[in-house]
């Protein structure tokens, strides 16, 4: 199989002005429960490649002066928002400035792990804000069939960060096999997982991986990424590397999956929700006991 091209999907039709103002609506709902004000470049950069910069522009200005929203000085937020979340988020943007840097080191210690592929810095502070409550969240690419192996150890190394009170900045609740790549999912909450992700270690596959999730990712042309490059992917390799690690990778699997479900119905939680918050896979693990996308999803449904 080729490699796969950004923008490969044809997003070349037309759009109406009505379609550009509810693209810009919905994503400022979004992250108005956040209460996260936008400058103009994020809003166009989470927008579908087929609407341009100006349409951007022009429809802003329209919708601030029909007061569906309100600019104050560079940021867009709602006209039902509170003015008080601009200065939220200056506030947040001077956080995550201070806090970046040692995010950083804590993904460069990450990729010195066995089988650590990929360490990319998600969650708030991907989004440029940070507060008093703010993890270092990461997204990790694994070896194939090394899944498994490579989160026991790395959260065996959490558990000893309990000890020097720095477990919050070692917040890894996603891992994703090279073979696969691909979040299943395909909604609003994960393309704007994925285009606000920062690699930190091995950028090569991080192109591959945004090129494998195109069909999620109708922007990947606003990400003004250069995927020259990028990893070719080759479908006829899936799940053919470490063969001799796969019985204990697949008995880690079992044996966290157990773990997970017992924890989930002692705390009383509807098993149908179980795969949602925790996907248990050979290929992919998330450990989302809060079950976040899909409470912002349906919080979203309301606004």
């Amino acid at each position: 199989m080729g490699a796969l091209r950004a923008g490969s999907t044809n997003y070349s039709l037309p759009v109406s002005d009505e379609l550009v103002d509810s693209e810009i609506l919905n994503l400022m709902k979004y992250f108005s429960l956040f209460r996260h004000p936008l400058k103009l470049s994020e809003i166009y950069k989470l927008l579908p490649d087929n609407i341009t910069e100006l349409s951007v522009k022009l429809a802003l200005r329209k919708m601030d002066i029909s007061g569906t929203i309100r600019k104050i000085d560079e940021y867009y937020l709602l006209a039902a928002d509170d003015d008080a979340i601009i200065e939220k988020r200056i506030v947040g943007e001077a956080k995550a400035t201070y806090l970046f840097p040692k995010a950083k080191r804590t993904a460069h210690f990450i990729s010195l792990f066995p089988f650590v592929k990929f360490v990319g810095i998600s969650g708030s502070l991907s989004k440029n804000y940070a507060d008093e409550n703010t993890d270092f969240d990461f997204f990790i690419i694994t070896a194939n069939n090394t899944l498994w192996i490579c989160r026991t150890i790395l959260h065996l190394v959490k558990k000893l960060s309990f000890l020097i009170g720095r477990q919050h900045h070692l917040c890894m609740n996603y891992f994703i096999d090279e073979h696969y790549l691909r979040l299943d999912e395909k909604n609003l909450f994960t393309r704007i997982e994925l285009s606000t992700l920062i690699p930190v270690y091995n950028e090569s596959i991080y192109k591959t991986f945004l090129l494998r999730n195109q069909s999620n990712l109708s922007n990947i042309q606003h990400l003004d990424v250069d995927f020259e490059g990028a990893v070719q992917f080759n479908m006829r390799m899936l799940g053919k590397k470490n063969l001799f690690l796969k019985s204990l990778n697949l008995f880690l699997m079992d044996l966290t999956d157990k773990m997970w479900k017992h924890k989930w119905r002692k705390r009383g939680f509807p098993m149908e929700d179980y795969q949602l918050a925790f996907k248990t896979t050979p290929y992919v693990s998330k450990n989302h006991p809060a079950n976040y996308q899909k409470k912002v999803l349906e919080q979203l449904q309301k606004k």
